[in-house]
């Protein structure tokens, strides 16, 4: 009887240790930051803190319709990622973006661990997709490679 829950091995346990590297790393970082992002970021911070200010004043047309229609000068939906985190902190934009950061961190570990275990094992996928994912590139891209929330996205 084939069952879909699995038991968690002690190589499961390892696994997702090692893939929790790359997080835990981002909180450390985010912990010793006590500075608002630049660049694109600040653009998708002031269209969340938008969107939460009408929301914070029960302003459910004015919410609802910033969910829609609040945009950064990209036509993009990374402001909506942002908003969960500012909910859920009460407006605390350092919280927020580090929650934020330490969600794609892993989502995006976890992504390219699945990509390298279709041609190989286990361990060796989660410990290539750790250091890929702590270089600046995944961790912070930025000016000569693909912004973070690109990089997310993918």
């Amino acid at each position: 009887m084939n069952s879909i829950y699995q038991k968690i091995t002690i190589s499961d346990f390892k696994i997702f240790s090692l893939l929790l590297i790359p997080s835990i790393l981002s909180i450390y970082w985010h912990y010793n930051n006590t500075q608002l992002p630049v660049a694109d970021a600040t653009n998708y911070l002031s269209a969340a803190i938008n969107i939460y200010d009408e929301f914070i004043k029960l302003n459910i047309y004015e919410f609802l319709k910033g969910l829609y229609f609040e945009r950064s000068w990209r036509p993009v939906i990374f402001h909506l990622f942002y908003l969960p985190f500012l909910i859920i902190s009460k407006g605390n934009l350092l919280f927020a973006i580090g929650a934020l950061h330490t969600v794609f961190t892993f989502l995006s570990t976890f992504f390219i661990y699945k990509i390298i275990k279709l041609k190989n094992g286990s361990y060796y996928a989660a410990l290539l997709a750790s250091i890929i994912s702590i270089s600046s590139a995944v961790l912070f891209g930025g000016s000569t490679v693909p912004g973070f929330a690109e990089v997310s996205l993918l």
